[in-house]
């Protein structure tokens, strides 16, 4: 049950840097807007406001290697079966 857990939480990062760096392109946000919005949603979780563009933009830079992993195997569904190969944030 703990490594189902662990999985599904893993494939949520997976999807959220990608929907984090779509947002950053398509919409021409920044990590700063971005995390302005957060703040203003209270889904900061008490972190300071540089942690929280720190983070922002860590998502935005493994978003973009994961959106291009996912484009040269065929789709977004590749995200899926990519390997536990360590963390990145």
């Amino acid at each position: 049950m703990l490594q189902e857990i662990e999985l599904h939480h893993i494939l949520l990062h997976r999807f959220a840097r990608v929907v984090v760096y779509q947002l950053s392109r398509s919409g021409g946000r920044t990590a700063e807007s971005i995390s302005e919005d957060l703040q203003q949603t209270g889904l900061t979780y008490g972190k300071s406001r540089a942690d929280l563009v720190k983070d922002i933009a860590a998502l935005i830079s493994a978003g973009s290697r994961y959106t291009a992993i996912a484009k040269g195997c065929g789709g977004f569904g590749a995200l899926f079966f990519l390997p536990r190969i360590g963390r990145t944030m």
